[in-house]
């Protein structure tokens, strides 16, 4: 189980990648299951709330460079 900083990493380079949307929406996905199995993996810990505070934060910067990831987005940015 890879930690919330390694995950946080390689976030950050998909958004900076300025990937077509979706293949951005893809590797997102790829991300996001593997917060989420480590959040449940973790559940109730401290380092369970590391992983929610990540997830809830991958979702947000998604949301603002490409849209709501589970509506398909519309390709744009939000800043």
């Amino acid at each position: 189980m890879r930690t919330t900083a390694e995950i946080e990493y390689d976030f950050g380079a998909l958004l900076a990648g300025q990937l077509p949307p979706e293949v951005a929406r893809r590797e997102f996905e790829v991300l996001w299951d593997e917060s989420n199995r480590a959040l449940v993996a973790t559940l109730g810990t401290a380092q369970g709330d590391d992983y929610l505070a990540l997830l809830k934060a991958m979702h947000a910067q998604f949301v603002e460079h490409y849209g709501e990831p589970s509506a398909g987005g519309d390709g744009r940015g939000r800043a």
